[in-house]
């Protein structure tokens, strides 16, 4: 893997809007996401993103371009198309990866770190949490062997924040749930 530094600003963000994670942010959101440290990662057909029980990676990704094969235990569980996140499990709990994610082919990852959450303001964190949980249901649902992750959804969140909500420097969204 390796960090995509060729592009413009202006290209990531016509990227982003393309992708129905972002769907609900606006421009001016992805501007600042772009701004605080997120990264572009361009990965090649055959490479591991991510490997089960690793416990020094915990953050969360979006597929802009590209095919991922999601495995756990040596099985190929499901793939994973563009738009859609994954790495959720370690990025709210801190706990060691949970299956591992393998390129299919060419692709391109749009990586937010924990730490880097916490600099966003709320309307922004809220948005991304909204997506995560929209997909940790969707997976219920499916059961725990999926055929396609869950994208963001999109239009107004059906979570509501109060306008006091606050989140600790050592953010765990999990306990503001």
């Amino acid at each position: 893997m390796q960090l995509v530094e060729h592009l413009t600003q202006e290209q990531v963000l016509t990227i982003m809007s393309r992708v129905r994670f972002f769907k609900r942010f606006n421009h001016a959101d992805c501007l600042l996401m772009l701004e605080k440290s997120t990264q572009l990662i361009a990965c090649r057909a055959g490479e591991w993103v991510l490997m089960q029980d690793d416990e020094r990676d915990r953050a969360l990704y979006v597929l802009l371009t590209g095919q991922l094969e999601v495995w756990k235990d040596d099985v190929h569980i499901g793939d994973i198309k563009p738009g859609h996140c994954f790495g959720e499990v370690s990025f709210l709990t801190k706990s060691a990866r949970s299956s591992s994610i393998k390129c299919q082919s060419n692709a391109v990852l749009f990586r937010l770190q924990r730490k880097t959450l916490t600099e966003f303001p709320i309307h922004i964190r809220e948005k991304i949490k909204d997506n995560i949980i929209m997909l940790l249901l969707d997976r219920v649902k499916q059961g725990p062997v999926f055929k396609e992750p869950a994208a963001a959804p999109e239009g107004d969140s059906p979570f509501q924040a109060s306008k006091d909500a606050t989140y600790s420097d050592d953010f765990d969204m999990m306990d503001d749930l």
